[in-house]
């Protein structure tokens, strides 16, 4: 900056007349992707460079664009190479963040991955959570074939819940799997969890009796078996009540565990749908309506009315006169959206 109405020095004059911009300019594009910076690092022979880029592989966005290069850094990787097993869950891995509705190929490339890789779980594991994370149609075909052939063996039963919570968030897609992953339900690390994601998908009216009623009778047979645990658990807790009687004067309150009785309600929504055809399934339920533990009943009875089927009002009476179920009766009918049948 300088006065214009002063002259100028001789020292400026001879800075100004001999100044020349450079003839080029290192300008960076700041949209232009830096993945192939990521992958060069990734695979840099400095151990430091390696190091900060294969701890960072979850942080990066991949996005569409970076499918391509995450199938060539998968295939680049060796044995040999450090890391190898963690650097290869983690690629395999943000496959299934990658969001791409136009193309069919992320499916296919981890049905590849999987089959491919049958001696190694790690690596089979990740490439069939990654389908189930990408929640569409295609990745849902693909996972349903996999799972039927060579169903994946997670490492304990925390591990296939969460694989099994993927499920939950799409259940029209979830609906497809049945009613042939129902044949999974012969293993003991898969019953669980199959059992628990065909309750949901019926209670939430995206699968039909219909759907399912093949295997009816393996269902049935498993409730009737839960019915009886049920009604073991009850006489145990009789015959305790009747050794107090000797010494106290007051009725003996019975008090049952809510730990069982979840199985014994999930099997009671499969086999509502079964109710008007199935003299047996009628039974079933009949005796849950005079089951000696609340809970049960109070269960049955809001199953009954969400299905708009008669419940007998003595039912309802006792257990609102019941301070300690009242609450849990009201929250119940509420959520069923009938809590005209909450006694005034």
């Amino acid at each position: 900056m300088s006065d214009t109405l002063s002259k100028q020095n001789a020292l400026s004059s001879g800075i100004f007349a001999s100044f020349k911009p450079t003839s080029s300019v290192l300008v960076e594009n700041m949209y232009e992707s830096r993945l192939p910076l990521f992958f060069d690092d990734l695979f840099s022979r400095d151990s430091a460079t390696h190091k900060r880029a294969q701890q960072s592989i979850s942080n990066i966005f991949f996005g569409p664009d970076g499918t391509k290069m995450l199938y060539s850094a998968i295939s680049r990787l060796s044995i040999k190479d450090k890391d190898y097993f963690d650097s290869k869950t983690r690629l395999i891995a943000e496959l299934g963040y990658i969001k791409d509705t136009l193309s069919d190929d992320i499916p296919a490339y981890l049905k590849k991955i999987y089959e491919q890789t049958a001696d190694t779980s790690m690596f089979q594991n990740e490439a069939i959570i990654a389908l189930a994370r990408l929640k569409t149609a295609v990745s849902f075909k693909v996972l349903k074939e996999l799972m039927l052939q060579d169903p994946p063996i997670f490492e304990n039963n925390g591990d296939y819940s969460s694989f099994f919570s993927h499920f939950y968030d799409s259940l029209q897609l979830s609906a497809r799997l049945f009613p042939q992953l129902l044949q999974l339900s012969t293993l003991n690390d898969y019953k669980e969890n199959i059992t628990g994601l065909l309750v949901t998908l019926v209670d939430s009216g995206y699968i039909k009796a219909k759907d399912y009623e093949t295997y009816f009778p393996g269902l049935y047979i498993d409730g009737k078996v839960a019915l009886r645990k049920q009604q073991a658990k009850e006489e145990k807790q009789l015959q305790e009540d009747l050794k107090k009687e000797d010494e106290e004067d007051d009725e003996p309150a019975r008090e049952y565990s809510r730990d069982d009785d979840y199985s014994l309600n999930d099997y009671a929504v499969l086999l509502m749908p079964f109710y008007e055809t199935n003299k047996n399934v009628q039974q079933f339920f009949n005796r849950l309506l005079i089951s000696k533990d609340d809970n049960v009943q109070m269960n049955a009875a809001i199953l009954f009315l969400r299905n708009n089927k008669n419940v007998p009002d003595s039912i309802l009476l006792k257990l609102a006169a019941d301070d300690k179920y009242r609450a849990t009766l009201y929250d119940k009918l509420e959520w069923a959206d009938r809590l005209d049948k909450f006694p005034k």
